[in-house]
């Protein structure tokens, strides 16, 4: 089961039979067969969840015949983006919304408290 979701598409034009022009248009793709096409705003309650890797990394060196297989079967490697049900959770190899040094020094003094019991 394959699903893709396009947003924000400046002009969409459909030829089916309803023949429709959409400014800032917006289509899902469920299995290969269009599922859905309307304006961004109405499909605006549709996410999606992809990561976007960037493949010249020490990780995924010689995947270029399947980079498919190599996201599934290789590692470690670094996530570039990653949404999960629309929202950014990685930008630019980084959590967008976690303060990752908060969280750190957080569980050193959690850790700290088990150690000294």
């Amino acid at each position: 089961m394959k699903t893709l979701l396009i947003k924000n598409i400046e002009y969409l034009a459909t030829f089916d039979d309803a023949r429709r022009e959409i400014k800032d248009g917006a289509l899902v793709v469920h299995d290969n067969v269009i599922d859905q096409v309307g304006t961004t705003a109405q499909l605006g309650s549709v996410s999606a969840d992809f990561i976007a890797v960037k493949r010249n990394q020490l990780g995924l060196s010689g995947t270029e015949r399947d980079p498919l297989a190599a996201l599934i079967m290789c590692g470690p490697f670094k996530v570039d983006y990653s949404f999960i049900n629309g929202r950014e959770m990685i930008r630019q190899g980084e959590f967008a919304s976690l303060d990752v040094d908060e969280l750190l020094a957080s569980h050193r003094r959690i850790m700290t408290r088990i150690y000294q019991q």
